[in-house]
């Protein structure tokens, strides 16, 4: 799935607005490699600032939320819980979860895969943010054509809180990228990939939940969406209720996807807690 027009939908686009003729065209070549120079310097800058806090106290050593988030996804990959010198045992495999486990679960992952050093989580999110800069470019080219691609990749690719917080052990990058892929599988919902893009729209909605639960509400305002836009324009008289549900299907895939994220959260605090937890 891609966020960007397919061809077909470019070839309308340009019979709509007469953009048939080789300027046309030189104009949209040309904000593709706009975005791709945007893409290479956003890389330089996030490689800058990496290479300049790594020689930071805490790169190696976290402190406060990401010294959390750092022992909750290390004692995922080796097992050991005991906790870092001077700090008390957040009980996390006991209690409710105390904090949103999305990040952590994500940062294990990357520990799996890549190893225990900590520059590996950098790169990743780093990796995730140049992955949102993309697809913020094709979100604002889907909407508002070439120069909203251009504006809205350049924004995320320089304004600075985005390379600033993929270099901390921290969820930012995370939801920022969660909330991307859930946007551009909503604008996918209209072509052959209805169903897949909300879906992806959906688990990329209920990660954003379990990183950041006070997210549902605009996960729930993108379902509200989905219903709104797909709901039936009449309703024949000999089969109204299931004319009338069948435009709720897609709602219904977008919510399921998301529920598959946030209901296994749910329950694991409920068996572990004795009482329902939503999910911090």
């Amino acid at each position: 799935m891609s966020a960007f027009p397919e061809k077909e939908e470019l070839a309308a686009d340009g019979a709509a607005h007469g953009a048939g003729s080789p300027g046309a065209h030189r104009n949209t070549s040309f904000s593709l490699l706009i975005l791709a120079l945007m893409l290479l310097a956003a890389a330089a800058v996030r490689l800058a600032y990496l290479e300049q806090v790594r020689s930071a106290p805490d790169f190696a050593a976290p402190v406060l939320d990401p010294q959390l988030n750092d022992y909750w996804a290390r004692a995922l990959v080796t097992g050991d819980w005991t906790p870092p010198d001077g700090a008390n045992d957040p009980m996390i495999r006991s209690t409710p979860y105390g904090r949103p486990p999305g990040y952590p679960w994500f940062l294990a992952g990357i520990y799996r895969v890549f190893g225990l050093h900590p520059l590996t989580p950098r790169l990743a999110q780093m990796a995730l943010g140049l992955l949102t800069v993309l697809l913020a470019g094709g979100i604002g080219w889907k909407m508002y054509g070439p120069w909203g691609a251009g504006t809205a990749a350049g924004l995320l690719a320089f304004t600075w809180p985005m390379p600033f917080f993929e270099g901390e052990l921290n969820s930012p990058a995370l939801e920022c990228f969660c909330f991307a892929v859930m946007i551009a599988g909503l604008l996918q919902s209209h072509n052959r990939y209805a169903r897949g893009g909300l879906a992806l729209a959906g688990l990329a909605g209920g990660w954003l939940i379990i990183t950041r639960p006070n997210a549902a509400l605009p996960v729930l305002l993108a379902a509200g969406w989905v219903a709104w836009r797909f709901r039936p324009k009449t309703v024949p008289q000999n089969r109204p209720v299931a004319d009338f549900l069948s435009g709720f299907r897609p709602a219904f895939v977008f919510l399921a996807a998301a529920l598959l994220c946030v209901l296994p959260v749910v329950v694991r605090n409920r068996i572990v807690g004795g009482e329902w937890t939503p999910v911090s």
